[in-house]
């Protein structure tokens, strides 16, 4: 990953969207000797708002800050109101207080929080009542005000808004400031129903973000910092979590070529056992490369791990493959695709695209996908068809067997020492694209001992005249 390193001065502003605590630094420790470990809380009234005459303004106190996380209690205060208002907090010591805009006019709001040892400093919000047949300008206020992100990742911005003639609000996003030579993207600049959008970038350093908000008429705006920063993370491991069934003397591929790294770096990979049956003697053929194997040798089970480096920070312990291994005379089902003679690997998913539009001869009423064989060893196979549906809702498919067609959710035992080879048909589909979903599932104890391994199935993407 190509980054750009950037140091800048830090840029203060105000935000004029949001109240205002009242003198300095609100978070100095108390010079109280019993209390000097105590940071004193941050009171925080909420954001400016216009309202019509007459509504139920709704105050929120919630985003007040206490950083030695003790419990906070709430005191507001109608400290300015519009002439011959008779305007009343519902409560003074709610998180989220109401009153009633009774008349035109400001209001102004305080707040303090007190932490049962010292109290903030008075926090204040303004709400201005207009008359009904006034347009009220939308309010906004990005949710926080500096985010620090690594820069292998996305900023997700957001923004809380309000319009008091509930009109249908449009959201402008871009970048005010930034690092020279950076090249940072927003995902979304415009949109009348996002009220979010992220930020990326190719520099490191602070970026300043603008939201404007219009109802049409008028319009709000508010800011927000992102602090860029590198920092090595370890890669992701893809590829090592779902269970393998397999039989006796199979070969059992193993792939982490989809693993990555989150900042660019060239990853390396070395694969190990955890566990492995006491007769095996089986070992990992390349554990150097993404995609090694091993020979199953031997009946039983296998955990085997991954290590996935960057060259300073690695995966490692990353969640284990693991590898059931049925004895070739013990009970199992050997599952055979179409022609291959070769029982899969379980549990066994494909998809397969298939064209008939160009065949000749009579039209057929049935045209033949694929096959599925089940051999029974040591015990019986009781197979049901789980899934087995068109979901293009185009023809309705047959799965055949010499007994019968099997239809979805049906049960169908095949004997121990027997195989079946059950038949996928489709109905010519007049040029139209069918996507069949088919899943077995069985179970070698009867019924109710189904495993998420023995599972068999696909997609046929079936076009035909």
């Amino acid at each position: 990953m190509h980054i750009t390193f950037h140091w800048a001065p830090i840029l203060l502003f105000a935000a004029l969207s949001t109240g205002c605590n009242s003198g300095g630094d609100s978070n100095t420790p108390s010079t109280d000797p019993g209390l000097q470990n105590n940071q004193r809380p941050i009171a925080i009234a909420g954001i400016n708002q216009q309202v019509k005459e007459g509504d139920r303004v709704q105050l929120d106190g919630t985003s007040s800050i206490d950083y030695d996380k003790d419990e906070i209690t709430y005191q507001w205060y109608l400290s300015s109101t519009p002439l011959q208002s008779l305007a009343e907090l519902s409560q003074v010591d709610a998180i989220k207080p109401t009153f009633i805009a009774d008349k035109l006019g400001t209001y102004v709001v305080d707040l303090v929080v007190h932490d049962g040892a010292v109290s903030s400093r008075t926090n204040q919000v303004k709400i201005v009542a207009v008359s009904d047949g006034e347009n009220s300008p939308p309010t906004v206020s990005i949710l926080n005000d500096h985010y620090r992100k690594n820069i292998i990742g996305k900023a997700y911005l957001s923004a809380s808004t309000s319009d008091a003639d509930n009109d249908e609000l449009t959201y402008h996003w871009k970048i005010i400031q930034q690092p020279e030579n950076s090249n940072p993207t927003l995902d979304i600049t415009t949109s009348t129903y996002r009220k979010s959008t992220n930020l990326s970038t190719d520099t490191t350093g602070d970026y300043i973000v603008e939201v404007t908000v219009s109802d049409g008429l008028a319009s709000a705006s508010d800011t927000a910092t992102v602090s860029f920063y590198y920092e090595n993370v370890p890669p992701i491991v893809r590829g090592t979590g779902s269970p393998i069934g397999a039989i006796e003397g199979m070969t059992i591929p193993l792939d982490a070529s989809t693993s990555e790294d989150p900042n660019g770096d060239p990853i390396t990979f070395q694969w190990s056992f955890i566990s492995k049956p006491q007769a095996s003697n089986t070992v990992i053929v390349s554990p150097s490369s993404a995609k090694p194997h091993f020979l199953a040798d031997v009946a039983g089970d296998y955990a085997i791990t991954v290590e996935v480096s960057d060259g300073e920070l690695s995966s490692f312990p990353s969640r284990a493959a693991h590898v059931r291994v049925d004895s070739l005379t013990g009970p199992h089902a050997k599952v055979m695709i179409d022609d291959d003679p070769n029982p899969v690997l379980l549990p066994y998913r494909n998809t397969w695209t298939i064209y008939k539009t160009q065949d000749s001869g009579d039209l057929p009423d049935y045209y033949e996908l694929g096959t599925y064989t089940f051999e029974a060893v040591t015990n019986d196979i009781t197979l049901t068809v789980s899934t087995f549906r068109d979901r293009s809702n185009t023809v309705q498919p047959i799965a055949r067997t010499p007994f019968g067609d099997l239809k979805e959710s049906e049960i169908y035992v095949i004997p121990a020492g027997t195989k079946e080879v059950i038949t996928i048909l489709s109905p010519p589909t007049s040029g139209q694209t069918t996507d069949i979903s088919l899943d077995f599932a069985w179970s070698l104890y009867g019924l109710g001992d189904y495993s998420p391994i023995r599972r068999a199935g696909g997609n046929y993407i079936f076009t035909s005249r």
